[in-house]
């Protein structure tokens, strides 16, 4: 890698991506700190980090601020899958720059769970951007962006892994031209996307029977994050009862006619339009 017009490194986030971002700068002889933005004792990117000789911290914003604020040597953060929003007077700063992952083509889908609303919303396309950091939600300039055909099979929690994957590899292709400071941004379209924020849920968690198959489908997808739960359980409100359900699927192809409303309960499975099954279903 090429010398860097950057002296300071600071990683901010949680999970593989940061930390994978992390690693790729100390084997390449850039020493940065990574601070994880969860609190959990058991941490695995506490663990790994170690392992890889990646000086770890857990984030603490006075700490987090004090260190770039007192160093003015030029700073470069590192922000992918970071819940904090990060100072203004840290943005504002002429020392700093900050760059960002964000999981979507932006400006589509800003803000939070961008995944999830990609999947919701029956997009054709998604993908990832890096991005500079300002003072919007995920408006800054564009540094790099790939996309993603979406299909019937994504869900949530297996978009987010293809997302990250993704994300590593456009982190190594342009961090080149990042610590050399040279311009290869592009500015973002002034108007088109939607901001979604922490507590927006798509349709408020509740399936309609009315919605036609597909839209369920995207629906039951979008809201699966696997052990994850980052938006909650789903759930169908029909004849006066509450039901919750642990598992679905397909038992045929899906009917997009928003005419063939049905709903059918068998044992403890409710079928929704001849196609859908929501198993192992359960009142609440």
């Amino acid at each position: 890698m090429t010398e860097s017009f950057y002296k300071v490194f600071h990683v901010v986030g949680q999970g593989t991506v940061p930390l994978q971002c992390a690693n790729f700068l100390t084997i390449n002889g850039f020493s940065c700190t990574f601070w994880e933005t969860i609190n959990d004792k058991n941490s695995i990117a506490y663990s790994r980090s170690k392992i890889l000789g990646i000086n770890y911290k857990r984030f603490d914003e006075f700490q987090f601020m004090n260190c770039v604020t007192n160093n003015l040597n030029k700073t470069l953060i590192i922000s992918a899958n970071n819940p904090i929003i990060i100072p203004k007077n840290i943005v504002d700063a002429t020392h700093v720059k900050i760059i960002n992952y964000h999981n979507s083509i932006l400006p589509l889908h800003r803000g939070v769970n961008a995944e999830a609303w990609s999947i919701y919303d029956m997009d054709e396309y998604t993908g990832i951007s890096w991005h500079r950091v300002d003072n919007g939600i995920d408006t800054g300039n564009i540094l790099v962006q790939r996309f993603i055909k979406l299909n019937s099979n994504y869900t949530s929690f297996s978009l987010l892994r293809d997302q990250a994957s993704m994300a590593i590899e456009s982190f190594k292709y342009i961090i080149n031209d990042v610590l050399v400071d040279i311009e290869c941004e592009n500015k973002q379209p002034n108007t088109g996307g939607s901001i979604h924020l922490r507590s927006d849920i798509p349709n408020g968690g509740e399936l309609s029977c009315n919605w036609p198959s597909s839209k369920i489908w995207s629906f039951l997808r979008a809201m699966d994050y696997g052990c994850l739960y980052n938006l909650g359980s789903p759930y169908l409100k029909y004849s006066c009862y509450t039901y919750r359900w642990r598992s679905y699927y397909l038992i045929n192809d899906l009917c997009c006619d928003p005419e063939f409303n049905t709903i059918v309960f068998l044992d403890n499975n409710i079928i929704l339009n001849g196609c859908i099954v929501l198993s192992n279903v359960f009142t609440v």
